[in-house]
This record gives structure tokens, C-alpha cells and sequence, in this order.
């Protein structure tokens, strides 16, 4: 949750004094955060939980995107919370529970210190943004995390099923 928290805030520092603030000035943190969080698949994904699929326009190219993140989004914003706001909240909560599961994954055969030592080495890696911002990613690591974690309790059914939702 720290790596998460100090990687938006440094981020936002380095963006606000770079020549690209006179381009895209940013109002305040949150107003930032709103933009990150919503760029690329992001939002194709936030649009396919306001409006569902559509098969017109430019947006008909979205029937590519798996329907599952985007239920999920639409579930938060069912209680008025916007559709990029939730899908931060879907992706950080599932990001904290996916490397609980790869702790607990680690755990059965390696050291407290290994698995601690990796999920930090996870968290702190650059490229990790995408679990944080409105991207089905950290769903998808968090789902085959547990989907392998059951499998090794020898929970097969549970395993395969966890693993077909990793799949959409």
C-alpha cells in the first residue's frame, strides 16, 4: 500500500514540474490521479462499464476487452462512485489481495523472508503502475495467484474455476 501511495505522489511531483504541466495542467492531486488512471485500455475499459458493449463507432472495437474488470467497475459505480474512481479501487484492492495470495503461494515452499523479499521486490518495480490504475491486471494476477495457490491445497475445483475468471 505504501509503494502504491508513494509512487502516485512522486509521480505527480515529476509530472507538475516538467514542461508537460503547460500542457496538461492538473487542477490537484485527484484530478491527476483521474487522468493517469484513465489512459489507454483504461479507458476502453471504464467506457465498457458506463455504456457496456456498444458495436458501433469507434467504441465497437472494444468487444476485444474480457467483460469481467468491466463488471466489476460497474458494480462500485452502481453506488454513485465514478467509473475511473472504481476502477482504482477495484485494481488496488485486487492488486493487495493478489500478493497476499503469492505471499501464501511462496509461503509453501520457500522462507518468510524469500516471499516477503518478492512481493516487496513486485511492489516497488516500475512498471507495477498498472495495478494501480483503472487495467484488469492486478484482477488477473490476484486470480491466478489463488488459482495456483488452490491447486497446491489440492482444491482442484476451486483451482479450475478461479482460473476460468482469470480468463475473462
Amino acid at each position: 500500500i505504501i509503494a502504491r501511495v508513494l509512487f502516485f505522489i512522486i509521480l505527480y511531483f515529476i509530472v507538475t514540474s516538467s514542461p508537460i504541466q503547460k500542457i496538461l495542467p492538473f487542477k490537484s492531486f485527484f484530478d491527476f490521479l483521474l487522468t493517469f488512471a484513465k489512459r489507454w485500455d483504461g479507458n476502453s475499459y471504464t467506457f465498457i462499464a458506463d455504456h457496456g458493449y456498444v458495436l458501433t463507432g469507434p467504441e465497437g472495437t472494444f468487444i476485444v476487452f474480457p467483460p469481467l474488470y468491466p463488471l466489476l467497475i460497474k458494480c462500485l459505480s452502481i453506488f454513485g462512485i465514478s467509473s475511473v474512481v472504481s476502477g482504482i479501487i477495484v485494481s488496488n484492492s485486487f492488486y493487495f489481495l493478489g500478493m497476499i495470495a503469492l505471499y501464501k503461494l511462496f509461503r509453501l515452499d520457500y522462507t518468510e523472508k524469500f516471499s516477503l523479499t518478492a512481493i516487496i521486490l513486485i511492489s516497488i518495480f516500475p512498471t507495477t503502475f498498472f495495478f494501480s490504475v483503472a487495467y484488469p491486471e492486478s484482477l488477473f494476477v490476484n486470480l491466478f495467484a489463488v488459482s495456483f495457490y488452490l491447486y497446491r491445497k489440492n482444491h482442484f475445483l476451486l483451482a479450475g474455476l478461479t482460473g476460468g475468471l482469470a480468463a475473462i
